[in-house]
């Protein structure tokens, strides 16, 4: 097994030194391209700071530069930090507080943005730093120093508290994702991936080191293609895509737009997809335009590298069910327990946690919050083992299937019952024509908002409709039909902005 993921590139550049490997809409990069820039990059790192195993921040778009920068700063001994040159100022100057990286990577373009937030940091230019020589010497040195529970990268997430969490993904926790990652879903060197995630979300790090260690081509998709879904269709047919690492809201989009109806990719083999519940829907308008596609579910947190679970549809869904969450990749064990610390029987729910080499080391510089989420394992108190507490809540099946429920902070107290919003979203995604929907809970105000989006819907519609599919205790308090759902940056439904909007309808009427 490799120790570095940098073995990945070099042993695809000796196989197929000349074929792409990182492509996007201005530029394509071969192998040995890829190496050889990250190579210089590396070189302009060490110019700058000479100690391993620090942060280096970069400012990052979709874009090959962004890919080759982070390898470089692989090569340099360090750990790379993505940070979306659209993000506001303000959440930028947060991170370099909370961080305090060596150096910062940008392109020209971005200078302005990376001396308004980076304060004293070294700046360091990517189109300058192509011009660098490499010291192949000083990277065997380096390499030589490194093992393989050094971090690789660190992705922030967003904390309950509103300060963000920097989580830190070692090399070995990616190495040991990617050997049975590949193993289940089969991609090799013939594939060509089209990228979806932003690069300072997690799911991203799949694409890219999925396509190194497969030796594949990564297509990496314009942001500005999923609002216009039909731009999106024709690139994945023209750039030949074989396989999908998106996130849910993504299969949504194409899904509500109905863009699979103006043209379906022909050689697509294989759609994976997390993030959150996709609806079956959904899930079957993908299924009956790509009959021959396989569909996988896959499930993880951030603080998880990769996935934990999987599940390969193998059968037909009623729009009121559920995927099941799937069996544990190989290599990595996932406990659903009570509040007792105990396996759960069949009808009960309970939390997941997870425990193997997948879990990632921690938040940076959050001691309290680390030892917090990173218990010992409730179910062995004889040697040390730590294990994820997740704070997802899974329900157990009469077949013994787990099925993702919602957050542990999405389940609420309602008119006296203790209930999931996931719950009643699923019953309103089997409703006829919704595209998507989302339910916000006011506690202040004692009140359920559901949001809902689609064509030739009205409050009185779902109204109707929903009152036969969830008992009258689950009610919501306000249903508000959107002509369109605010998403995030990386495709998740913006619930943030939902509970705003629910809190101002609500304080409207109170002021009445």
């Amino acid at each position: 097994m490799a120790i570095h993921v940098l073995e990945y590139l070099e042993q695809a550049c000796e196989v197929t030194p000349d074929k792409p490997a990182f492509i996007d809409m201005e530029e394509s990069l071969s192998y040995r391209q890829v190496m050889n820039q990250a190579k210089a990059v590396a070189a302009a790192i060490g110019h700058t700071f000479s100690a391993i195993r620090r942060p280096v921040m970069v400012f990052s778009d979709r874009n090959v530069s962004s890919l080759v920068s982070f390898l470089g700063i692989a090569y340099s001994g360090n750990f790379y930090v993505p940070v979306d040159v659209h993000m506001p100022k303000a959440r930028i100057e947060l991170f370099f507080e909370t961080l305090h990286p060596e150096c910062v990577i940008c392109l020209k373009k971005d200078v302005a943005l990376a001396k308004e937030t980076a304060g004293e940091c070294p700046i360091i230019i990517y189109e300058e730093s192509m011009g660098e020589v490499a010291d192949e010497g000083r990277l065997r040195a380096i390499r030589e120093q490194m093992i393989d529970t050094d971090p690789l990268y660190l992705i922030f997430t967003s904390g309950s508290t509103g300060t963000p969490k920097g989580v830190i993904k070692s090399q070995r926790s990616v190495l040991a994702f990617m050997e049975q990652f590949l193993k289940v879903t089969g991609i090799g060197s013939d594939d060509v991936l089209g990228g979806q995630a932003p690069f300072d979300f997690d799911v991203s790090a799949k694409d890219i080191y999925v396509t190194l260690a497969a030796g594949a081509t990564l297509m990496v998709l314009p942001k500005s293609y999923f609002s216009f879904p039909k731009k999106l269709m024709n690139c994945l047919e023209e750039k030949k895509v074989t396989t999908l690492i998106w996130a849910v809201s993504a299969l949504s989009i194409v899904a509500a737009h109905k863009a699979l109806d103006y043209k379906a990719p022909t050689r697509i083999k294989r759609v994976l997809f997390s993030g959150e519940v996709l609806p079956i829907a959904h899930l079957n308008y993908w299924k009956e335009h790509l009959p021959h596609t396989t569909f996988v579910n896959l499930y993880a947190p951030t603080e998880v590298t990769g996935n934990c679970t999987y599940y390969v549809v193998d059968r037909d869904f009623k729009e009121d069910e559920t995927l099941p969450l799937g069996k544990p990749f190989p290599n990595v064990e996932v406990m659903v327990l009570d509040q007792q610390g105990r396996r759960i029987e069949p009808g009960q729910t309970g939390e997941i946690y997870v425990r193997g080499a997948f879990l990632s080391m921690g938040y940076y510089e959050n001691e309290e919050r680390t030892k917090g989420a990173y218990v010992q394992n409730p179910l062995q108190h004889a040697y040390p083992e730590l294990v994820y507490k997740t704070g997802d809540l899974a329900l157990l099946d009469e077949e013994g299937e787990y099925h993702f429920l919602t957050r542990e902070d999405f389940q609420i107290k309602y008119n006296g019952h203790r209930i999931e919003l996931g719950e009643i979203e699923t019953a309103v995604y089997s409703i006829d024509g919704v595209d998507s929907c989302a339910c916000v809970y006011l506690k202040e105000h004692k009140k359920i908002f559901l949001f809902v989006c689609g064509k030739e819907l009205d409050q009185k519609k779902v109204f109707v409709e929903l009152k036969d599919r969830i008992p009258k205790y689950m009610f919501p308090g306000k249903i508000i039909v959107l002509e369109e759902m605010p998403f995030s940056k990386n495709l998740k439904i913006d619930r943030q902005k939902l509970l705003n909007m629910a809190l101002e309808i609500a304080e409207k009427r109170k002021r009445r």
